[in-house]
């Protein structure tokens, strides 16, 4: 993108793709090691309150031949967060309204790039790149026929999986709970509540938790996604005491994805998690420690 003389990058309002080293807009300090980029995008700052402040500012998301690479607008003074892809454990996406965001997990910690839903687009287009790079194959489940625990998928899910999903990538097995309304007694007082819904799909690339969930509350109008390869994961175990059901995903670093289960879906689990240990090569919990 060509640019105007003394235009400032903190101005713009919207995404876009960059190509080469010439695109890189005003404000960036890019290093000799990262201009081997082979693709990258432009990430502007949130909106300024009335004294001109933003939450965070424009970023660069680089993705090099072996690495990706986040760089803050110079002004920010942030040392740029490089993370190798062998590294990379799980990425994380979600979008509510017009907040969107992509947290980034690897064995060392995690960083987060949040960014308005205006400009998915070319963001989109980024993430699809870097999953092509990252993930591989599953061969284990290739020959797998398609199998679904739970109910059907609601328009909400069914639209977020179809959304998710890269070029040929389908699913091989999945489990499913909707959004439930349950009462929540509080003293004598009593209203509705709506549990959050979990879909847990697994492709020949990866598995794919997509959930209504955002920070514990129920979120009628967002989900978000979080994606690992197989190799990834450590164990997958179902814990079935009563009154609390949930099937866990364990990564090396320690981290865990928690889905809790209803119980009208707990047998559904159990066969997802079966599944996942004899057909994906998913070890059982035993293998971890807890």
């Amino acid at each position: 993108m060509k640019e105007p003389p003394g235009a400032d990058s903190r101005d713009y309002l919207f995404a876009f793709p960059i190509w080469h080293p010439s695109e890189v807009p005003n404000g960036f300090a890019l290093g000799p090691t990262y201009l081997d980029f082979d693709t990258a995008v432009f990430v502007p700052r949130d909106d300024p309150d009335w004294f001109g402040r933003s939450a965070h500012p424009p970023r660069l998301l680089l993705l090099c031949r072996d690495r990706l690479v986040v760089v803050a607008h110079s002004a920010a003074l942030d040392a740029a967060v490089e993370i190798p892809l062998q590294e990379l454990e799980s990425v994380e996406s979600g979008s509510l309204l017009l907040l969107g965001w992509i947290c980034i997990h690897s064995l060392t910690g995690d960083c987060r790039i949040p960014y308005n839903t205006r400009s998915r687009g070319p963001i989109d287009e980024w993430l699809w790149e870097l999953r092509r790079r990252w993930l591989g194959e599953d061969t284990n489940s290739v020959g797998l026929k398609p199998a679904a625990f739970g109910p059907p998928l609601t328009l909400k899910f069914r639209y977020a999986v179809e959304r998710e999903l890269d070029g040929q990538e389908r699913q091989m097995a999945t489990f499913f709970q909707p959004p439930c309304e349950q009462v929540a007694r509080d003293w004598m007082l009593s209203r509705p509540k709506c549990l959050p819904g979990d879909l847990l799909a697994l492709t020949q690339r990866r598995l794919l938790w997509i959930t209504d969930r955002c920070e514990g509350r129920y979120e009628p109008y967002g989900t978000v996604a979080y994606c690992a390869p197989r190799r990834a994961i450590s164990a997958v175990d179902f814990t079935d005491t009563s009154p609390a059901h949930t099937l866990r995903v364990h990564f090396p670093s320690g981290r865990k994805w928690l889905i809790p289960v209803t119980v009208e879906e707990r047998g559904a689990a159990h066969h997802f998690e079966d599944l996942l240990h004899r057909t994906a090569g998913i070890e059982a919990v035993e293998a971890v420690s807890r």
